[in-house]
């Protein structure tokens, strides 16, 4: 039997998934020791911080976006023009053609992604809204 190294992506999502159990079991035990006073200090608390938290929150987002984002596409885009660089002249067959048309759409794909800040950007607030705003305002009703 050859045991398999697990790769960087699977032992991140294994992390995660890890950590998702944890945070779950933690709830658990918290929704346990809740009281009614502790529910109201609690109820309080989350009140005077939500729209503080909910400000460096899109702060973080516009940083991702229009800081992180594009430097992690410029620092893939060498990838995309090394391979084209790899590949032999065009007219060198029908299969080689297509594999280099694939690896210069990917290039102009990866050329254009700079560009999409305001796509993430909206990625992340409408995750933001759908996991943390909609259950407040539920909450709040």
């Amino acid at each position: 039997m050859r045991w398999r190294v697990i790769g960087r992506k699977t032992l991140l999502l294994l992390v995660l998934l890890i950590l998702l159990v944890g945070m779950a079991l933690l709830a658990m035990l918290a929704v346990r020791t809740m009281t009614l006073t502790r529910l109201a200090v609690a109820d309080d608390v989350i009140a005077r911080i939500w729209w503080p938290a909910t400000t460096i929150r899109m702060l973080a987002y516009a940083l991702l976006a229009w800081g992180l984002y594009p430097i992690w596409v410029r620092a893939h885009l060498p990838e995309a023009e090394a391979a084209v660089d790899g590949l032999p002249p065009t007219g060198n067959g029908l299969q080689t053609d297509a594999g280099r048309t694939a690896i210069e759409a990917d290039g102009v794909q990866r050329q254009r992604a700079v560009h999409r800040q305001w796509w993430v950007f909206g990625g992340c607030v409408g995750l933001d809204l759908w996991m943390t705003q909609f259950p407040y305002w539920l909450l709040r009703g």
